[in-house]
């Protein structure tokens, strides 16, 4: 017995030497190209979304899907830290609730009767299949600015064109765009692709307040490819018009059916235009819910307290676009 157990640990050592061999050959580039063809073979996944349509997801194998693990608890947090506070989806403990939070915070500004009357409005903007078309040479770019440790890898797992097959390994197609949404770090890839497409969303937010003589606040807060942005009710048609032009550059696109802009209770025309006469109003491109919004169950005078609270006192430093002086 006690022979077998010193075998058990020596082959336990030995296949953690290994193994750790294997992620270092990976991690610096140093891995064949047909070690790495192998390895990046996926299966591929269709699942009926409710709307009817179709959202293909690529599962890597076992040991892939391990590497990527290993590697994203390594740098996972300090990418998220750089990323922030547009993108709160990488290494922020629960990101998407304080995404939300602020949301109903900047939702709640409240203009009226001391800013002029304007109230707040939310445009919410959803991507179409993101994960699947967003360039990888994007997120390459982004990875050297970013997340430097994360290029090689990238490099050979997602620099060439992966087979596709199903369970019963048919092979039904290639991969050659975006990120693979069942790889671990196709969260972290897409999110540092991303962050250049929030920033300049960010920036045209912020001098389209300017422009149009607002007084709110106006920022971006993203999770994943779900972005809102904040601004007042004179600048909604102008960033709607900007985002789209940002987004074409970024060769990523808007589903506009389920993009939205949420404004207070009674104030929909508020967001509409006037034609080139001036005369006759005009609905912006996204529809438009006046019914209010109440997140995690917490109501409008409640968001600084408890759990919320901290979230926001944590959260609020890097906000300066949604503070008045």
């Amino acid at each position: 017995r006690s022979d077998n157990r010193g075998s058990s640990q020596s082959k336990l050592m030995t296949f953690r030497t290994e193994f750790a061999a294997l992620t270092n050959a990976v991690c610096d580039g140093s891995i064949s190209d047909k070690v790495t063809a192998l390895m990046a073979l996926v299966r591929s996944i269709v699942f009926d979304k409710p709307d009817g349509g179709k959202r293909p997801v690529a599962i890597g194998e076992g040991l892939y899907r391990f590497i990527w693990k290993c590697v994203m608890k390594v740098v996972g947090q300090q990418l998220g830290r750089k990323l922030m506070p547009l993108q709160l989806a990488v290494g922020v403990p629960g990101g998407c609730e304080i995404g939300a939070r602020m949301a109903q915070v900047a939702y709640d500004v409240d203009g009226e009767g001391i800013l002029g009357g304007e109230k707040m409005c939310l445009v919410q903007i959803d991507l179409e299949n993101a994960f699947n078309l967003q360039a990888r040479r994007q997120i390459f770019d982004s990875l050297l600015e970013y997340s430097p440790g994360l290029v090689r890898i990238f490099r050979k797992m997602y620099g060439q064109k992966t087979r596709l097959y199903t369970s019963a390994g048919d092979w039904v197609g290639t991969s050659a765009t975006g990120v693979r949404q069942g790889c671990p770090g196709a969260m972290a890839l897409f999110a540092c692709g991303h962050q250049g497409t929030l920033k300049e969303l960010q920036e045209a937010a912020i001098r389209i307040k300017e422009e149009v003589g607002s007084t709110l606040p106006a920022g971006v807060s993203g999770f994943a490819d779900d972005t809102t942005v904040f601004i007042g009710e004179k600048g909604v048609d102008k960033v709607i018009s900007s985002g789209g032009e940002i987004l074409a550059r970024h060769r990523v696109r808007w589903r506009r059916t389920k993009c939205s802009i949420l404004v207070h209770p009674g104030r929909s025309e508020r967001v509409y235009g006037l034609d080139e006469e001036g005369g006759r109003t005009i609905p912006p491109k996204f529809k438009v819910v006046d019914s209010g919004i109440e997140v995690l169950g917490t109501g409008h005078q409640s968001e600084r307290k408890g759990l919320d609270g901290k979230c926001w006192k944590q959260h609020s430093p890097p906000w300066p676009c949604l503070y008045r002086p």
